[in-house]
C-alpha cells in the first residue's frame, strides 16, 4: 500500500515537473508557470513551492507540514522557449482534465509528451509568406512609400529563411540576429544607393519586425510589476541583449553606403508621411493579425478572434493618442485587449494569451527601444535617452492596461497569475 502511494506521487510530482517544462517552452511567463505548477499540485495532493526564471525552473516538494519535514527539491535547466498558442491551448485541456480527475498524473505526462511531436498546423511556405506579409504590414503602419513597403517585405522573407536555417544548427543559430540584420541593413544600403535617394530607417526596423523583442521587454516589465524580479531582471536584459545584437547587424550592414558617398543610404529621423490610400490601412490591419497567429502556431479555430483582439488593440491605441496623449496611448490599447482576452477566456474555457499575445505585439516597444539605440550609437545621446525614456512609457502603458482590464474582468482561474 505504501508502496503504491509513494509511486503515485512520484507520478504526480513528474507531472508537474514536466507541465512546468512544456509551459516554459511554449512561451509562458514565469507568473503563469509558478502558477499553473502550484495549481496541478494542489489539485493533485501535494504541497510544493515553484520558482521560475528565463533559463531554469526549481520546484521543492514537501510531505509534512513544514518546510523543513522531509522535503525533496528539483531543478531543471530550461531555454527560453518561444510563443507557441496552439500547444499551449493543448497543455491547458490537459491540465483541466487531470484537475478534474479525468485523468490521472501519468496519463497527464503522457499527454504532454505527446503535445510536443504534434505537426505545426501550417505548412513552412505559409509561415515564410506571412514572415513577409507581416513586415510589409509593419512598414504600412510606418507610413512608408509602396516601395520602401515592398522592400520590407522582402527582407522580412529573407530573415524567414535565415531563421529557418538556423533551426539545423546550434552555431548558426547564435549568429542569426546578427547576420539577419546585417542582411537586412545592406540590402536597405544597397537599394538607397542605386536608386539615388536616403531610405527611411523604418524600412529596416519593418523588415526585421518579427526579431525584434518588444513583446519580451514587456513581459519583463510585466513580471517586475508583479514582484518577479529575478525574471523579469534577466527577460529585461536579455530583450536588451537581442536589440544590440540586432543593432550590431545592422551597423556593419549600413556600411555598405560608404560605397554611394553622395548618398545618405539610411535615415534616423523618421518617415516622411507618404500619403496612401487609407484603405491599404485596414488591408494591413487585417493581414498582420492572421499572420501573427500563424507564426504563432494558433490553432485555426482562434484567428477570428486574434482579429478581433488586434482590431480592438489598434482602435484602443488611436482612440488612447486622443484621450491620453503620446506615451500613454498603449494603456487604452492593453486596457481593451486585456478585457477581450478575458472574456474570451472565460466564455470560451481557452487560455488568454491566444488572443492577449497578438493584441499586445501591436503596441509593443520593440521598434522604439531599436531606434533608441541607433541614436546613441549616431552619438545622438539626447534623442536615444529620450527615445529609451519612450520605450519604459510605453511598456509600463500596456502593463498599467492589461492590470486594470484583470480588475474589471476576473480572469479565468487557469489565468490568475499574479492577481
Amino acid at each position: 500500500m505504501e508502496t503504491a502511494v509513494q509511486d503515485s506521487r512520484a507520478e504526480s510530482i513528474e507531472f508537474v515537473l514536466e507541465l512546468g517544462r512544456a509551459l516554459h517552452g511554449y512561451g509562458a511567463s514565469a507568473p503563469d508557470v509558478e502558477h499553473a505548477m502550484e495549481q496541478s499540485s494542489r489539485a493533485l495532493g501535494l504541497r510544493g513551492e515553484f520558482f521560475a526564471t528565463p533559463t531554469s525552473i526549481f520546484a521543492t516538494f514537501h510531505r509534512g507540514e513544514t518546510a523543513a519535514h522531509d522535503s525533496t527539491t528539483h531543478l531543471m535547466r530550461v531555454e527560453p522557449g518561444s510563443a507557441d498558442l496552439g500547444r499551449r491551448a493543448r497543455v491547458d485541456e490537459v491540465i483541466e482534465d487531470v484537475h478534474r480527475a479525468q485523468l490521472a498524473a501519468h496519463e497527464g505526462r503522457i499527454l504532454l509528451a505527446a503535445i510536443q511531436c504534434d505537426p505545426d498546423p501550417y505548412p513552412r511556405v505559409l509561415v515564410i509568406a506571412c514572415s513577409a506579409l507581416i513586415s510589409a504590414s509593419a512598414a504600412r503602419f510606418f507610413d512608408l512609400a509602396p516601395a520602401e513597403i515592398a522592400v520590407a517585405g522582402g527582407i522580412g522573407l529573407l530573415v524567414e529563411l535565415v531563421q529557418l536555417a538556423s533551426q539545423g544548427s546550434r552555431r548558426v543559430k547564435r549568429v542569426q540576429l546578427v547576420v539577419s540584420a546585417f542582411l537586412a541593413a545592406v540590402i536597405v544600403s544597397l537599394w538607397a544607393g542605386l536608386r539615388g535617394a536616403p531610405t527611411p530607417f523604418q524600412v529596416v526596423v519593418a523588415g526585421l519586425i518579427t526579431l525584434l523583442p518588444g513583446l519580451r521587454l514587456t513581459t519583463a516589465m510585466s513580471e517586475l510589476a508583479l514582484d518577479h524580479l529575478a525574471s523579469g531582471t534577466a527577460r529585461f536584459l536579455g530583450s536588451v541583449m537581442t536589440l544590440i545584437a540586432l543593432l550590431f547587424g545592422a551597423a556593419l550592414g549600413v556600411q555598405i553606403g560608404a560605397l554611394f558617398p553622395d548618398t545618405l543610404p539610411i535615415e534616423a529621423v523618421a518617415a516622411a508621411r507618404r500619403e496612401m490610400p487609407a484603405w491599404t490601412l485596414y488591408v494591413a490591419l487585417a493581414i498582420a493579425p492572421a499572420c501573427f497567429g500563424v507564426l504563432f502556431r494558433a490553432l485555426p479555430r482562434d484567428l477570428p478572434w486574434i482579429l478581433a483582439s488586434c482590431v480592438l488593440a489598434f482602435a484602443g491605441a488611436r482612440l488612447g493618442a486622443e484621450v491620453l496623449g503620446v506615451g500613454f496611448e498603449a494603456a487604452l490599447g492593453g486596457l481593451f485587449v486585456g478585457l477581450a482576452s478575458n472574456v474570451y477566456a472565460r466564455t470560451l474555457n481557452r487560455p488568454a494569451a491566444t488572443t492577449l499575445l497578438p493584441g499586445i505585439l501591436l503596441l509593443v516597444p520593440g521598434s522604439i527601444g531599436f531606434k533608441s539605440l541607433f541614436n546613441l550609437l549616431e552619438r545622438d545621446v539626447i534623442t536615444g535617452i529620450e527615445t529609451a525614456f519612450q520605450v519604459a512609457t510605453v511598456g509600463m502603458s500596456i502593463v498599467g492596461g492589461l492590470f486594470v482590464a484583470n480588475v474589471i474582468i476576473r480572469p479565468r482561474r487557469l489565468d490568475r497569475a499574479g492577481n
